[in-house]
């Protein structure tokens, strides 16, 4: 009997697909609309004296802490329990977050609106991007890719369609209020579409436990972490770097931030074609090394200020396809990984994401911000040892039976 294609398998499952898609744009929606409007918003929510910064950071971080803590508890429950209904309520918490932010009368609840928004956005991180690949087995790296360059493009749109509405004298409560449509409509579409399990139904998902005691994992999720490291050590400082460089003002800032971003979407789109031909370690490896030689440059932006903006803002698109590559490549090694795999390794990246920043502008206020770049060398050091530690292509560790092996 002839065995059924990618795409016979993947049929039934179509419109579960173009739902991932939008729950992509969810996220996009969750972690960029903040930061626009929040200037706005501080205005309204702090009184005549406006938020303090801390405030402002503090905001921030309520949407940062339910993203993480999300990644976290929701895998090992989505192995359990399915991902359908962790599809459909991540959505809903967004859609609840968005429109309680454009209701909020107080500081109080816009924290709580954040942490709600953050927390659905931590469900839909976790759960898309394994449905995906069990949607796309054979392909799973190019269809994680397109899905995750979905995320960058929609991040641009939504910031870029919320400023020019907010400077044509929209309220940003009207904004928010536009964009919860967005959620609404990802998460009925998810309800009324049949969604694949995470697993095999003769698999048993690994526990985290297993996971996290598991050689393979560790080093992915290593490899994650310098990642994010990487993408957004370089990519949260671009506005002050533009500023540095050029004299740019905030809005310039903005827009190398934006170019930046698109550039990561433009480079999963075409890392999804490249990796038929080049496979998952090669393009890895190829993305450290160009990350690592633009950071150099950018780090060298003190004698040449333009060369070293623009290495700056190319250093996003040469990593950016290494995170969705990197979740597929793990998933191919540990196949019974189920949500907890991703979830976890997402979390680990998303560390990186939090700790990198930091520790450069620790670092800026020692030696300056553009000299601070080359600290961003050492997670990508990180991340070369781990890919060639970490098995691409090589045979699961993880069995039939979904548990893990002594593999390393």
């Amino acid at each position: 009997m002839r065995r059924p294609t990618s795409a016979a398998r993947a049929r039934p499952y179509r419109w579960a697909g173009v739902w991932c898609l939008g729950g992509m744009a969810s996220i996009a929606l969750t972690t960029t609309l903040l930061p626009v409007i929040l200037p706005s918003a501080a205005v309204d929510l702090g009184g005549v004296a406006g938020l303090t910064y801390e405030q402002r950071g503090r905001l921030l971080a309520s949407l940062t802490a339910g993203f993480v803590s999300a990644l976290l508890w929701s895998g090992p429950l989505a192995d359990r329990l399915g991902p359908k209904w962790f599809a459909v309520g991540g959505n809903v918490l967004v859609a609840l977050g968005l429109g309680w932010w454009a209701v909020a009368d107080s500081y109080a609840h816009a924290l709580a609106a954040g942490a709600a928004a953050g927390t659905g956005a931590g469900v839909l991180d976790m759960v898309l991007s394994p449905l995906v690949a069990r949607i796309h087995p054979d392909r799973s790296a190019s269809a994680l890719n397109r899905l995750h360059a979905t995320f960058a493009l929609a991040a641009v749109a939504a910031s870029t369609l919320s400023a020019m509405l907010l400077r044509s004298g929209w309220p940003w409560a009207r904004v928010m209020g536009l964009w919860t449509a967005v959620p609404v409509v990802v998460g009925t579409g998810f309800l009324v579409s049949p969604v694949p399990s995470l697993v095999h139904a003769d698999e048993q998902a690994a526990t985290v436990r297993e996971l996290c005691g598991h050689p393979v994992f560790r080093r992915w999720a290593l490899v994650l972490f310098g990642v994010g490291a990487m993408g957004a050590g370089v990519g949260q400082w671009l506005p002050a770097l533009a500023q540095q460089s050029m004299g740019w003002g905030p809005s310039g800032g903005g827009a190398a931030m934006s170019l930046s971003l698109a550039g990561v979407g433009a480079a999963r789109l075409l890392a999804s074609r490249a990796l038929k031909r080049l496979g998952a370690e090669p393009l890895l490896r190829g993305c450290v090394a160009a990350t690592a030689i633009l950071l150099g440059v950018a780090a060298a932006g003190v004698l040449w200020p333009t060369a070293g903006l623009a290495a700056a803002i190319l250093a996003g698109p040469a990593s950016g396809a290494m995170w969705p590559t990197v979740l597929a490549a793990a998933s191919a090694r540990i196949p019974g990984g189920g949500g907890a795999l991703f979830g976890l390794l997402s979390a680990a990246g998303n560390t990186g994401c939090f700790v990198a920043p930091w520790v450069l502008g620790v670092a800026a206020d020692w030696i300056g911000l553009r000299p601070a770049l080359v600290l961003l060398l050492i997670p990508a050091a990180l991340a070369w040892r781990a890919i060639g530690r970490a098995g691409v292509g090589a045979q699961p560790s993880v069995g039939r039976t979904g548990r893990v092996s002594g593999v390393g």
